[in-house]
C-alpha cells in the first residue's frame, strides 16, 4: 500500500550511496532516511545540503551543514522534512593539491577530500570511511610538507598520532592533531608475517621502541609504553628460547645521559617470585638472552617431544621438573600431558622409566612435592596426541597397554584408548565413536583380562538404553576387550537357542534373533517378506522341542483373507521356518505332471504316423 503513494515517499539524490526514492511517515526524521539511503559518500560536501520542501502550495528551499551538525552534535540545526521532500546532497569541487588533504593505507575509503578550518582531524577519518579492522590506530602518521614561505630543503615533516590512546584517554580534544591543508594521513596495517601474534607489539619509530635480542623466539624491535615491563617485552618477543641462559641476562639502559648495563637472573625469579629482581625498562632500552654454554651430557637434562623449544639445559639442583619444562617453552598444543616419559640415566634401574600425568596434576591442584624429582642426564619425552584425522579426541591417546582398553567390531573408531578409573564402559565406547548402523547392541561381549584367565560377560545393551538400569553395565578396566558384533555378521555370534532360522523364499534369509514377543509376522517383516516366486500358502514351520521336532504348515494367503479365521503359529528360539518356491506347489506339480503326459502321447503319435 505505502509503495503506490508517491507522497508517502521522500526522494534523495545525487551522492548518497543508494540515492533514489524511500519510504517514509511521522516518525522517522533526516537522519533516518540518510542512513536508508546508506549516508552520504566520500565526495559528499556536506556544507552545502539542499531539501526542497514540497509538501506545501508552494516549494521552498533549505540549506543544511551537516558537518556542523556532527561536531556539535545540535539536534536544532537538522531540519524537519516529511512525504514528498526532495534531499539534494552536491558533490565537493574537486580539491587542489594544495588545499586537499589525502587520507590513504588502511581506511575504508581512501581519497583526497576538501579542507576547510572547521573540519578536524576525527571529522576528515570519517570521511575517509574510519579505519578498518587490521588499521595500526597506535601509530597514525601525518606527513606535512613545508610551508610557502619555508625553504623547500627543510622536507617534509611526520607527526605520529596515538589514535587508541586518545580514545582511552576519554577523547581529550585538546590532543587532537591540528591539520593543515596539503597534509597527508597515512593508517598503516597492523603487520601480516602469520607468526607475528601479537597485535599491540608493533614494530615502530624508535623513540617508543625497545630492542630484544639473543636466544628470544622473535628478536627484534618492538613498541613499548609507560604501561608496560620487562616481561610483556619479553613475553612479545615470543619468551627465551631452549637454550637460553636465563641466569645471566643483560639490560643496557640507553634513556639517561650514560648508558649503564644491568644484571638479570631470571631463573631466581622463576624460583621466589620476587618482583623486586625485575628491572625497569623504558624505550629505547636493549635487552640481551644470552645463549648457555655448550654444558657437559653428564650436567644437562634433555626435553624433547612435543614441546615449543626442545633442546638441552643446563641442570642444577635447584631446578625443579616444571621448571625445565618452561625452560623447553611449555608444551604444544598437541602435547599428551597424560603420560609424559622420565627416562632416567641408569638403564639398569628396574624404574628407569618413569610416567607423569601433568594433565591430572593440573587439573586437581597437585602437590609439587608429587612432582617427579629430575636428575642430570634424565631426558623428558612428550609425546603427540595422533594425528588420525577420524581421532578428534585429544583426551583419547593410545598408549601403553597397561593403560589401555581395546574396542573392536562394529564401532566407528575401533582401535586401543586409554581408560583410568574415573571412566566407564559407556564412556570408552563413546570414545570409539559409539557403535555403527549395523552393530548387534545385543550380544556385546566383554573380556575381561586383568586376573589370572580371562572371563567373557555378555552384554544386552538394546535393553539397557530400554530400562536405564546401570546394573546391566558391567565394570570394565584397563586390559580389557569389548567386541560388539554385526547384526548380519557370523553366525556364530547369536547361539542356536536364541534365534529363529528363516530359509526359502525371503528376500533376507538367514538366523534372526526372536524372543517371546514377536510372531511369525514380525520374522517375515524382519526378512522384508516373501519374494515374488514364494508360494505363500504353505508356509512350513519346524518346532524343536525335547521330545523331537515338529512341523506344521501356515497358509499366509488365508490369513490375510480371513484372518480371524487363521490362527498364526507359535514360535519359539530355535525353531526353523521354509517359505518354499511356487515351482514346489500342489498345483504346479500336477500341471507339470499333465504337460509331460502330453507331451509324451504327443510324440507317440508322432513316432507312429512316420511308421
Amino acid at each position: 500500500m505505502v509503495a503506490s503513494i508517491a507522497q508517502r515517499f521522500h526522494l534523495c539524490f545525487r551522492l548518497y550511496r543508494c540515492a533514489g526514492r524511500y519510504a517514509f511517515n511521522d516518525e522517522q526524521g533526516f537522519l533516518d532516511i540518510l542512513a536508508a539511503a546508506d549516508g552520504p559518500n566520500n565526495e559528499a560536501d556536506l556544507q552545502e545540503i539542499l531539501i526542497t520542501h514540497r509538501n506545501g502550495t508552494q516549494s521552498q528551499v533549505s540549506r543544511l551543514d551537516l558537518s556542523e551538525y556532527f561536531k556539535t552534535g545540535d539536534e536544532s540545526t537538522l531540519p524537519k522534512v516529511v512525504p514528498g521532500d526532495v534531499i539534494y546532497i552536491p558533490k565537493t569541487k574537486k580539491p587542489s593539491d594544495h588545499n586537499a588533504i589525502k587520507i590513504i593505507g588502511a581506511v575504508y575509503e581512501p581519497g583526497r577530500f576538501n579542507f576547510n578550518n572547521k573540519l578536524t582531524f576525527l571529522d576528515l577519518l570519517s570521511m575517509a570511511g574510519g579505519p578498518k579492522e587490521k588499521a595500526n590506530i597506535s601509530s597514525i602518521r601525518i606527513v606535512r610538507l613545508p610551508a610557502k614561505d619555508e625553504p623547500a630543503e627543510i622536507g617534509h615533516k611526520v607527526i605520529f598520532f596515538d589514535l587508541e590512546n586518545f580514545i582511552k584517554e576519554g577523547n581529550p580534544q585538546k590532543k587532537l592533531p591540528k591539520i593543515k591543508p596539503g597534509d597527508t594521513i597515512i593508517v598503516d596495517e597492523l603487520p601480516h608475517d602469520p607468526s607475528d601474534n601479537k597485535a599491540s607489539w608493533l614494530r615502530q619509530s624508535a623513540k617508543d621502541s625497545i630492542y630484544i635480542f639473543g636466544a628470544v623466539g622473535a628478536p627484534g624491535r618492538y613498541a613499548f609504553n609507560k604501561e608496560q615491563g620487562f616481561l610483556d617485552i619479553l613475553s612479545a618477543a615470543d619468551g627465551p628460547i631452549g637454550d637460553a641462559d636465563l641466569q645471566e641476562l643483560l639490560i643496557t639502559h640507553r634513556n639517561g645521559e650514560k648508558t649503564r648495563v644491568t644484571h638479570l637472573d631470571l631463573a631466581k625469579y622463576f624460583e621466589t617470585g620476587n618482583e623486586d629482581l625485575i628491572p625497569n625498562v623504558l624505550p629505547g632500552d636493549v635487552i640481551y638472552v644470552p645463549q648457555t654454554l655448550k654444558a657437559k651430557d653428564d650436567k644437562t637434562v634433555m626435553v624433547i617431544g612435543s614441546v615449543k623449544g626442545p633442546g638441552r639445559f643446563k641442570w642444577n639442583k635447584k631446578l625443579t621438573f616444571l621448571e625445565i619444562f618452561a625452560l623447553a617453552g611449555g608444551p604444544l598444543e598437541t602435547a599428551n600431558l597424560s603420560s609424559i616419559r622420565i627416562i632416567k640415566k641408569n638403564n639398569n634401574d628396574p624404574n628407569s622409566i618413569i610416567y607423569f600425568d601433568l594433565e591430572k596434576f593440573i587439573d586437581r591442584g597437585g602437590n609439587f612435592a608429587g612432582l617427579p624429582i629430575i636428575r642430570p642426564g634424565d631426558t623428558i619425552m612428550v609425546d603427540e596426541l595422533p594425528h588420525d584425522p577420524t581421532d578428534n579426541k585429544s583426551t583419547w591417546i593410545r598408549q601403553n597397554a597397561d593403560e589401555s582398553i581395546y574396542v573392536f567390531g562394529a564401532v566407528n573408531a575401533p582401535g586401543r584408548y586409554a581408560f583410568n578409573d574415573e571412566l566407564s564402559f559407556l564412556d570408552i565406547l563413546s570414545a570409539a565413536d559409539g557403535p555403527d548402523k549395523d552393530a548387534n547392541l545385543q550380544q556385546i561381549k566383554i573380556s575381561h583380562r586383568n586376573g589370572t584367565h580371562a572371563d567373557v560377560t555378555t552384554l544386552n545393551l538394546t535393553l539397557y538404553f530400554e530400562t536405564g538400569d546401570e546394573s546391566l553395565i558391567p565394570k570394565v578396566v584397563p586390559g580389557d576387550v569389548i567386541y560388539i558384533p554385526q547384526r548380519d555378521g557370523n553366525w556364530l555370534d547369536k547361539p542356536a537357542n536364541r534365534v529363529v532360522r528363516l530359509m526359502g523364499e525371503v528376500r533376507k534369509p538367514g538366523r534372526y534373533s526372536f524372543n517371546s514377543q514377536m510372531s511369525l509376522l514380525d520374522l517375515l517383516a524382519e526378512a522384508g517378506g516373501p519374494t515374488d516366486k514364494a508360494y505363500i500358502d504353505k508356509i512350513m514351520i519346524v518346532n524343536a522341542s525335547c521330545c523331537g521336532d515338529k512341523s506344521q504348515t501356515f497358509s499366509l494367503r488365508d490369513y490375510v483373507k480371513y484372518p480371524a479365521e487363521t490362527p498364526i503359529p507359535m514360535l519359539r528360539p530355535g525353531d526353523t521356518v521354509y517359505v518354499p518356491n511356487e515351482d514346489d506347489s500342489t498345483t504346479t506339480l500336477l500341471r507339470q505332471g499333465l504337460q509331460d503326459a502330453f507331451s509324451l502321447v504327443t510324440t507317440l503319435l508322432v513316432i507312429g504316423a512316420a511308421l
